[in-house]
């Protein structure tokens, strides 16, 4: 019984894997669409950097910050169990599923956004300034409407609809660049910015929702149950989440801490020019999710492993191009598009450009242990990169200010990726282990007379 409910599964999965032709042309469309945000978020934080004091840009980032930390958490407990437990369920059951995981996710977030606001509120006794608790608050608030976006543009992505999403992203793109240039005009832009994040989110959320209602259709019913079973593997991949932002986003507020608000408008600034590669790698993430898991729940698991390996390989090529012509024309960066001038450029590229590189190979096995299920693993190897690069920075802000916190990201990227090859060492010894039991077993069977 359990083996034909295994067959039947596998087929049923094997029928919703997309072919090779559909998941070229799905991937083509999200880094398109990627592309699309990466411009966007650049042009933001350009017209910002342009139009707005470092102070305000730093506000800004601060807060961009937060709302990556709010949307990892979402990611690791609501859209990538969806990606990865979906393609395991029937056309009817994946629709349950999608429809009670969109309304049942702000049982979590509705009271994790009214404490954030009450701090906000009560800033003023952990010693925030006026506009720091409005931007806090206002963070607290925008972040409901960006869960409605970032769900359903992965609904969209599950339900094979790449140019529904596309058009989502940019209503998205064309009224936020629109409301942050008008904020630019205004006393407090990154508080207009954060809040038009929101505004623009709502409302592509609600045009996605339309769009996947009308081609998918609904089932909506209250069911606590999918969060039961989203927390199983989500609750590794959450504390993987938090410990992976310390690591990579925990950098901001040591430099804030330690070096001022100038400082960390700097070392964003110069961020901000690698960010489109770190971008698209969600944009692929988005399709693979899915496409691997259904090919894992068929059996081909061999297929998952190539295709992660040919990804690394194209991307890293593709990173390293991007990163050399950076360099050779930070000058022109610096004069033409940021029109700032930004103490040890050459430095900071540098440093990042490594960062680029290393994040490339990071995220894509990373993800690979994402749809092997192997949240309990990327928690503790986030939690080592964290330890490292938070431990390390602030010696290093210490001594030589942000370029050091830049280059304790690299030691932090460095110990997860030394990290992720002992667990794919031992994963493959395992796997050898259990082939080479197999053949022995076969070997000592009698053989079938004639």
């Amino acid at each position: 019984m359990s083996y034909a409910m295994d067959t039947i599964r596998t087929r049923v999965v094997s029928a919703n894997a997309p072919a090779f032709g559909e998941l070229v042309t799905h991937m083509g469309v999200a880094c398109l669409d990627q592309a699309l945000l990466s411009a966007t978020n650049f042009s933001i934080a350009l017209v910002l950097i342009r139009g707005a004091a470092d102070a305000e840009y730093a506000h800004y980032v601060l807060a961009f910050s937060a709302m990556l930390l709010a949307v990892g958490m979402q990611n690791a407990l609501i859209t990538t169990q969806m990606s990865v437990l979906a393609p395991r369920y029937g056309q009817r059951q994946r629709l349950q599923f999608v429809s009670a995981l969109a309304g049942a996710q702000y049982l979590l977030w509705i009271p994790l956004v009214l404490v954030a606001g009450l701090i906000a509120v009560c800033g003023d006794g952990f010693g925030l300034s006026p506009a720091h608790q409005r931007i806090m608050l206002a963070t607290a608030v925008v972040v409901l409407a960006v869960f409605l976006r970032e769900f359903i543009r992965q609904a969209l992505f599950l339900y094979r609809m790449p140019w529904s999403l596309l058009a989502v992203d940019g209503l998205y793109a064309g009224l936020l660049l629109t409301a942050v240039t008008f904020a630019t005009t205004t006393n407090h832009p990154a508080l207009y910015a954060v809040t038009a994040t929101g505004a623009a989110a709502l409302t592509a959320g609600m045009l996605g929702l339309a769009l996947f209602r009308r081609k998918a259709g609904w089932a909506a019913q209250p069911c606590r149950s999918v969060l039961a079973t989203t927390w199983i593997h989500g609750r590794w991949a959450l504390l993987g989440v938090i410990v992976s932002w310390l690591h990579a986003q925990g950098f901001v507020y040591l430099v804030w801490v330690m070096r001022g608000e100038q400082d960390v408008a700097n070392v964003s600034a110069s961020r901000l020019l690698i960010m489109p590669v770190a971008v698209m790698m969600t944009g692929v993430d988005s399709v693979f999710k899915p496409c691997g898991a259904s090919w894992l729940t068929g059996g081909e698991e061999q297929r998952l492993f190539t295709v992660t390996r040919l990804q690394i390989a194209g991307f890293f090529l593709l990173g390293l191009v991007y990163v050399s012509s950076l360099l050779l024309g930070r000058d022109l960066i610096s004069g033409h598009v940021l029109r700032k001038t930004i103490p040890g450029m050459t430095s900071l590229l540098l440093l990042w450009g490594a960062v680029c590189l290393l994040q490339i190979v990071r995220t894509r096995l990373g993800t690979l242990l994402q749809i092997l299920r192997q949240f309990d693993a990327l928690f503790y190897l986030g939690t080592a990169a964290a330890v490292v690069s938070l431990c390390l920075g602030y010696v290093a802000i210490s001594a030589y200010g942000a370029p050091g916190a830049v280059a304790a990201l690299i030691a932090g990227e460095l110990t997860c990726l030394t990290g992720m090859a002992l667990v794919f060492s031992q994963r493959k010894r395992s796997f050898d282990l259990r082939a080479g039991v197999w053949a022995g077993i076969q070997s000592d069977l009698p053989e079938k007379s004639s």
